[in-house]
């Protein structure tokens, strides 16, 4: 192939791209729409475990449902929702539908650690949606969990929990019976032939520890 071969190439390949401004514009929800059912999406999604992502989806699902019985009011969506509105969901909405977790008084409330969750959730959901980096309140822009109001409200709140008594849960500790249990089972599962060296070093040092409780 000569030099003007090449160049005529070179030209096709790199011909002037037909005007944008003649393209339909997608709205944003139709944007999430196509999201939601392309390759890239589905791929995205099977980054996390399955467990974590149908929390994921059931917590942006509530907000989003909140929102469509607000649409009076305030009109907003999950591609459009501010700080302000986060605010409004979590604290009329979110906090008195999940009080699961009982105070020194014996009164029902949400507990702070799934507060912390949800918003963690729904940040992960708007990052999905293109939603990214912490909220530029100028432009009105960025992810709305990721804004110094909701992070404000979300430490005021576990101060709140735990003026009204509230105790966090901690893992339930092992009782004798089990922990003997454990004991016993260490020297088999130690000379196993399936066990490395490493693991059968940490039996030995949990042992130790064990029996020293």
């Amino acid at each position: 192939m000569d030099a003007s071969s090449l160049t005529q190439l070179y030209s096709s390949l790199c011909a002037t791209p037909t005007n944008s401004s003649n393209i339909p514009q997608l709205s944003q929800q139709a944007v999430a729409d196509l999201y939601g059912k392309g390759l890239a999406a589905d791929l995205q999604r099977k980054a996390v475990k399955p467990d974590t992502l149908k929390t994921r989806q059931a917590a942006i699902r509530e907000l989003a449902d909140w929102l469509q019985s607000k649409q009076t009011a305030c009109n907003r969506t999950v591609l459009t929702i501010i700080p302000e509105d986060i605010l409004v969901y979590f604290t009329q909405h979110w906090l008195p539908n999940h009080a699961g977790s009982m105070t020194a008084d014996e009164e029902l409330i949400a507990a702070p650690g799934s507060l912390s969750s949800t918003k963690s959730h729904l940040s992960s959901e708007f990052e999905q949606l293109g939603r990214n980096g912490d909220w530029d309140s100028a432009n009105q822009t960025g992810n709305p969990v990721l804004s110094a109001q909701v992070r404000t409200m979300l430490k005021g709140y576990g101060n709140h929990a735990t003026q009204l008594g509230y105790q966090k849960k901690g893992a339930v500790p092992l009782t004798e019976a089990e922990m003997q249990l454990l004991l016993q089972s260490m020297p088999q599962t130690c000379n196993s032939s399936s066990t490395d060296p490493h693991q059968q070093m940490l039996l030995l040092q949990d042992g130790m520890l064990f029996s020293l409780l």
